[in-house]
């Protein structure tokens, strides 16, 4: 069974990429605050690096937002986002529509608009460049030691069906006396 133990290890390095592309999708899905639309102005925190996103009710219009840094009270600048990204959110699925860097990761944040009684979540955002640099690799790293793991597996069958069978004869047979 010794033969076993290689495509063993390289299976369970396989699944490390796996893992961490799990733990990359999950971390998409957290929301750091949610405030209402109501024009008023709400300090958030955001934790960790990289841009977030503003994201609202799927089929509420795009509200008007003011972001600032909450330390220097510098504007910080959205960008529209150009592509529909859509996720499952607290209340339904919710689609980004602003997208911007939290800079000190303090911020002051107000909306207007969308709609009536409505709310805006601010999470990490999604994008073709973080998707690129966040699984493309992963992804690549856990096929190529999937292929290295089955044709371990294949030479390994092709070595087990070449290999030649010792038989023994059987005993030789007399009548019972």
């Amino acid at each position: 069974m010794w033969w076993l133990a290689g495509p063993a290890v390289v299976f369970l390095i396989t699944m490390v990429p796996v893992g961490f592309m799990v733990l990359r999708l999950v971390e998409l899905d957290r929301t750091d605050a949610v405030i209402p639309l109501d024009g008023a102005t709400h300090e958030v925190r955001v934790e960790g690096d990289g841009e977030r996103m503003i994201w609202v009710d799927l089929d509420a219009s795009t509200p008007e937002c003011d972001v600032r840094d909450a330390r220097s009270r510098d504007p910080v600048e959205l960008h529209r986002v150009s592509l529909k990204t859509v996720r499952e959110g607290e209340n339904g699925d919710e689609s980004g529509r602003w997208q911007f860097d939290p800079g000190s990761g303090d911020i002051e944040i107000s909306c207007s608009g969308g709609t009536v009684g409505g709310s805006a979540a601010i999470g990490p955002a999604v994008s073709g460049k973080i998707m690129l640099t966040s699984f493309v690799p992963w992804l690549l790293l856990a096929m190529v030691l999937s292929a290295v793991w089955i044709g371990w597996l294949v030479v390994l069958v092709v070595k087990l069906a070449k290999k030649p069978v010792e038989m023994t004869p059987p005993p030789a047979w007399s009548p019972p006396s």
